[in-house]
């Protein structure tokens, strides 16, 4: 169970009320603290949650702040979370030790996804399935053989159905099981592959009942993402593709560990050192804040210019020849 303290407004305490039994499915211990009250904690948690749009009054960097404040409270990694987020209030709340920023609406797939790629152990990924079959009886068959391992169905009576479920969910694996489209499995299959909420995913077809007619179209289907298995092959199918996929997003987790390391030395050093860049012709090609300030020249105004325009005309040529 990965414990989550959540920090924000009344608007997020409600949100955190009606989503508390689905996080704590997903092996979320979620607790509330309110941003009009000073942030304490018994122990720090396993991950700060921080919903920036319940600090209208209070700067999102001086809550950080406060929190690294408070005896190693920001030990753990922050999230931040909100609608929107601008790229000047992104760099002051990674400078302040935030890690991640999350768009709203806020999922426990999206958290469990951020978990793995923060390194955050016993973090179980929800699984959500949309299943293309129109006879009720038959959906039922599957969704409780999905519901024993914790797998959400969602149903789709026919192939826009599906469609719109995809874009509104953004589940793990389609299935499809029964439709009764005038649309053949390779051309289906050509749909699912053209749309982009649907090309990456993997498809399963169930085979109980498959006529000849069908398994001659299912023979012709060359998407690699496809896969074959009856109601009971089900949810283990599932759980291994949703598995490589999570293996997957964990070697990149590495990556992205590595390319926020390197992004605070970047910005550790624009903080306390002058820097300058240029091509190998001599010209300015970046500059930082630091430089601009130093020379006193904008950074429009150096850009594409020879370092030479910072010559006061004080210093003769042998002292720069000395001091090369």
């Amino acid at each position: 169970m990965i414990d989550i303290r959540i920090v924000g407004n009344k608007e997020t305490e409600s949100w955190l009320k009606r989503q508390r039994d689905t996080l704590f499915a997903a092996n979320f211990n979620c607790q509330f603290s309110s941003m009009e009250a000073p942030i304490e904690a018994t122990e720090p948690p396993d991950i700060w949650l921080i919903d920036t749009d319940g600090f209208e009054m209070l700067p999102l960097v001086e809550v950080i702040t406060e929190m690294h404040a408070n005896g190693g409270m920001a030990s753990a990694p922050i999230i931040v979370v909100g609608k929107s987020m601008t790229t000047e209030l992104a760099s002051e709340a990674i400078a302040a030790g935030a890690r991640r920023f999350l768009v709203k609406p806020l999922t426990s797939r999206m958290l469990a996804s951020t978990c793995q790629e923060l390194g955050v152990a016993h973090s179980v990924m929800a699984r959500t399935v949309v299943v293309l079959e129109n006879r009720q009886a038959t959906h039922e068959l599957i969704r409780e053989h999905l519901a024993v391992r914790s797998i959400e169905s969602l149903q789709a009576g026919s192939i826009q159905a599906a469609f719109d479920l995809l874009r509104e969910h953004d589940p793990d694996v389609i299935v499809i099981s029964h439709y009764s489209d005038l649309l053949s499995y390779r051309k289906l299959s050509e749909l699912l592959c053209f749309f982009p909420e649907s090309s990456s995913l993997p498809v399963i077809f169930t085979t109980d009942g498959i006529t000849d007619n069908k398994a001659r179209d299912l023979l012709t289907l060359t998407a690699t993402n496809s896969y074959f298995a009856t109601c009971d092959e089900l949810p283990g199918l599932i759980h291994k593709l949703t598995n490589q996929q999570v293996g997957r997003a964990a070697s990149g987790g590495r990556i992205y560990e590595i390319l926020y390391e390197r992004e605070q030395e970047h910005l550790a050093l624009n903080h306390h050192a002058i820097v300058s860049m240029a091509d190998s012709a001599g010209q300015i090609t970046e500059v930082n804040q630091r430089f601009c300030d130093t020379s006193q020249y904008s950074a429009a105004e150096l850009l594409g210019q020879n370092h030479r325009v910072l010559k006061s005309g004080y210093h003769s040529p042998d002292f720069y020849k000395r001091n090369r």
